[in-house]
């Protein structure tokens, strides 16, 4: 038993080492992108989540409206209607799937830091005021939902971290 703990002991040290050598190895290739840059200063964008966003999106500038990434990535609102049926609302999942996954892995990430959390609610909060979406009842619902990534793409948009 104690000589399978050192192997695995091992393995997780030579693991890290491969990690940190990937984390290098993107930080040369994508260290003299401005946009790259930018996207490491917020919270919950490491080097594996700022290559991937930006790999799917390449120029943050040529998207007018944060709602543009949250369509490519598939994070955008659905629900069909018919009479007066109304399904509840869920994410189309239409989108880069890489995408999806990276705005979810950092909006998580983001969520742990305290002034983050506030940005993200003041987003939610000016978004909630839309009345034409079906989800705009409450808040703290929103929180953990697809919000999130919208909101994230809105402050990555605007600069306003």
């Amino acid at each position: 038993m104690e000589l399978e703990s050192k192997f695995i002991l091992q393995d997780l040290e030579l693991i890290k080492q491969q990690l940190r050598k990937i984390d290098s190895e993107i930080n040369s290739i994508c260290g003299a992108s401005e946009d790259y840059k930018l996207l490491l200063q917020i919270p919950g964008f490491g080097p594996i989540y700022t290559s991937i966003f930006l790999a799917v999106v390449k120029d943050i500038k040529k998207f007018n409206h944060s709602d543009q990434i949250i369509k490519l990535a598939g994070l955008d609102l659905e629900y069909s209607q018919s009479g007066k049926y109304h399904s509840k609302s869920r994410i189309s999942k239409k989108g880069n799937a890489l995408l999806r996954y990276a705005l979810c892995g950092a909006v998580n990430g983001a969520l742990k830091h305290k002034d983050f959390k506030m940005l993200f609610e003041k987003q939610l909060q000016r978004k909630g005021d839309n009345k034409d979406t079906p989800d705009s009842t409450n808040i703290k619902s929103k929180i953990s939902g697809k919000n999130d990534p919208d909101c994230l793409c809105g402050i990555i948009k605007k600069r306003t971290f």
